[in-house]
């Protein structure tokens, strides 16, 4: 009966991930990256088409420029750390302000 289950609901929204939780009992489904519990697969289709009704599309990013148009980035001189840190100097009794 699950995987029947699974299926109907991968039909009527495809895309989706589901599954039951043994230890909650519950239906859960990642949906448009909400996570949905739901008593039964009815109230889950239910929650699902409730959520689709009540999202607007998210805005999708800038197209970015290929790397040929881009501006140059500076090459940076490497930074030389010391060891040890804030921790090391306390330990060796060594304060630098």
């Amino acid at each position: 009966m699950l995987p029947h289950i699974l299926n109907e609901l991968h039909r009527r929204f495809p895309g989706v991930c589901f599954w039951w939780g043994r230890s909650t009992g519950s239906w859960w489904a990642m949906a448009d990256g909400r996570l949905v519990e739901a008593a039964s697969p009815a109230d889950l289709d239910r929650a699902l088409r409730d959520l689709a009704h009540q999202t607007t599309p998210r805005p999708t990013a800038a197209p970015r420029a290929p790397d040929a148009i881009r501006a140059p980035v500076a090459a940076r001189p490497p930074v030389r750390r010391r060891r040890g840190g804030w921790l090391g100097r306390r330990v060796r009794g060594v304060h630098h302000r």
